[in-house]
């Protein structure tokens, strides 16, 4: 199982999310945990920059994956039309 750590813009969106959102994106990020190369759970690689997405309903989630030191590090956590924003 990898480890989940998370930036601090992902903390703070999570946080001021409903808990019913917040908590279907906390156990995907779980199961992501359990098995990081995520093809069942419907994560892609991102285009033009290093890192991946995964998608929970309207939110997208993105992370960079390092195999070899066992960790899912969540970038950020926004609504589709505002996540690629940099």
């Amino acid at each position: 199982m990898h480890r989940l750590i998370f930036r601090k813009q992902a903390i703070k969106v999570l946080r001021k999310m409903p808990s019913r959102l917040a908590r279907l994106i906390r156990n995907d990020l779980d199961d992501l945990a359990k098995n990081p190369d995520g093809r069942d759970l419907g994560v892609s690689p991102l285009r033009g920059r290093p890192g991946f997405r995964l998608r929970v309903g309207g939110i997208r989630i993105i992370f960079e994956h390092n195999e070899a030191a066992g960790v899912i590090d969540v970038l950020r956590i926004a609504p589709r039309e505002q996540v690629y924003k940099v």
